[in-house]
């Protein structure tokens, strides 16, 4: 009897962020922003100030892993926000 081996799964690579679902960094600034009193654009200006926007950058060029991404986006609200 032989065996027959499976086909390898092949990768299937895209853009998730607003393709399958939509993401907005707007509403996700005006919840975190509630937490500590500001409005959502004053919470971003806030993270842009310390760094958030090259992050971001970096990340969606793909010079970035999630993993660093979000210790980065951690550290910054961390360090920026005292209430979290």
């Amino acid at each position: 009897m032989s065996s027959i081996a499976a086909p390898r799964p092949r990768p299937l690579i895209f853009d998730f962020g607003n393709v399958v679902a939509f993401f907005s960094y707007a509403r996700a600034c005006e919840r975190l922003g509630e937490r500590v009193g500001l409005s959502g654009e004053a919470f971003l200006d806030r993270l842009v100030e310390k760094g958030f926007r090259a992050a971001v950058t970096e990340y969606e060029r793909g010079a970035m892993t999630t993993e660093s991404f979000c210790a980065e986006a951690k550290y910054l609200v961390l360090n920026t926000f005292s209430m979290f």
